[in-house]
């Protein structure tokens, strides 16, 4: 069988949904006839062009996927599950193309956008994470009310905060917000770092009760344009990563 990935690639995406079926067990033509509601013809020439590249193969009178069938199958249907995550998250767009970030942190994601009719919504899923964490690990790149009361809050009832701004913040922090900037930083579980701005996005690493998750911000001019929530092993060392070359260049305030 001479090798053409270009076909392949084709064919994985016009004939996925019959591949899909073949991995479920062999199948007479007639099945996938019927479980396509399409014609014969289809099938005929579905099966042909999948058999010109070694998807599949017929035996005794039905279609059998190959292991190179199944494995196009999985590698085809990765690829869609990053290319619809991606699609989710169409307001990474705002980010420079070169931001440090991967498809570790999006797959599996929660995604939670800004849209017209709740503003709010990623920073309150945020806060939410917050309220409940006993540790966070906090690069950011803008000030939050709304995170700000809650770390006020939180860090009275005991939580570990190692908190990592640039410049700008901090003026920020202890210009418009000095009061609570006060009563936060004078908790001796709280560190405040400055560093040097290295990511063009905030990144928070919130040790819960239950596990670990990952929270993503993109900010845009009017406040969090999108976040996403991650617990995924890729994205936890995708953040890990990020968060120990950020404490790398940190000094203590």
């Amino acid at each position: 069988m001479p090798g053409d990935p270009e076909r392949l690639a084709r064919l994985l995406v016009d004939r996925a949904p019959f591949l899909r079926t073949l991995a479920d067990g062999a199948a007479a033509k007639g099945t996938l006839t019927d479980a396509h509601d399409v014609s014969r013809s289809t099938v005929d020439r579905a099966v042909r062009d999948l058999e010109a590249v070694g998807a599949v193969e017929r035996r005794n009178g039905v279609v059998v996927l190959t292991l190179v069938g199944r494995l196009a199958l999985s590698a085809y249907d990765a690829f869609r599950a990053d290319v619809d995550a991606l699609a989710g998250a169409a307001a990474l767009s705002a980010l420079p193309a070169t931001a440090s970030v991967t498809l570790d942190a999006i797959r599996g994601a929660e995604i939670i956008d800004a849209d017209p009719e709740a503003p709010h919504q990623p920073v309150s899923v945020l806060t939410e994470f917050l309220s409940v964490a006993t540790r966070v690990e906090m690069y950011a790149m803008r000030v939050l009310p709304e995170v700000m009361d809650t770390f006020r809050r939180r860090v009275r009832d005991g939580l570990v905060l190692d908190a990592y701004v640039v410049p700008d913040v901090l003026d920020v922090l202890f210009t418009d917000f000095r009061d609570p900037t006060e009563d936060i930083v004078g908790v001796e579980t709280v560190t405040l770092f400055e560093v040097t701005p290295l990511y063009p996005f905030g990144l928070a690493l919130c040790h819960l009760p239950d596990g670990r998750q990952v929270a993503f911000l993109a900010c845009g001019e009017r406040g969090v344009d999108l976040l996403l929530v991650n617990d995924t092993r890729d994205a936890l060392a995708w953040a890990r990563e990020r968060l120990d070359r950020v404490a790398a260049s940190a000094h203590t305030l």
